[in-house]
């Protein structure tokens, strides 16, 4: 069974989690915060993590 937010675009994701923490009352709050987000030096583009198994 493929996971529901496989290859969908992280921005939505981001959102669709969120409805689904409140939906299932998980969610506690919201707080907006500022943070240094890294970005590509040539592309400008938002550099995220991504997990991988590491053998």
């Amino acid at each position: 069974m493929p996971a529901p937010f496989n290859n969908l675009d992280r921005f939505k994701v981001r959102k669709l989690v969120i409805e689904k923490l409140s939906e299932l009352s998980l969610l506690e709050k919201e707080e907006k915060y500022h943070i240094s987000v890294p970005r590509g030096e040539r592309s400008n583009v938002v550099i995220e993590p991504k997990l991988s198994h590491q053998w």
